[in-house]
């Protein structure tokens, strides 16, 4: 809400109780009939500063656990490195030999055909 009459230089804001009962009814003074009346502002300073402290918080615990899981994350990547089998790019596929890794979800016999025709290729 703003209103222009008090202060003929400026402009002042307020806060509409209504509003501010919705979010926080300890912030409103109610008149005889229970209705909203007005803010109570001495109050507003407090309860904002209440509200920040608790949001840094959370974001500091959220920077913890953003740490922690990027040492895990990092900590999985450098495993993968390690069990990753080297890529090499073969220029002539006739000099690519396959091994038995190459192979695992075939039966023995199937590998060991595979393995004989290759022999007899190269």
């Amino acid at each position: 809400m703003e209103w222009h009459e008090q202060d003929p230089d400026g402009i002042q804001f307020g806060l509409l109780a209504e509003e501010v009962e919705r979010v926080n009814p300890a912030l409103v003074a109610h008149d005889d009939e229970g209705k909203p009346y007005s803010v109570r502002y001495e109050a507003v300073s407090a309860m904002l500063l209440n509200e920040f402290l608790k949001a840094h918080r959370k974001l500091e615990e959220q920077q913890k656990e953003i740490e922690a899981l990027r040492s895990q994350l990092q900590k999985v990547s450098n495993q993968l490195e390690l069990i990753k089998p080297a890529t090499r790019v073969v220029d002539n596929p006739q000099s690519w030999v396959p091994t038995a890794d190459h192979f695992n979800h075939l039966s023995h016999s199937t590998f060991r055909k595979v393995l004989s025709i290759r022999a007899c290729a190269v």
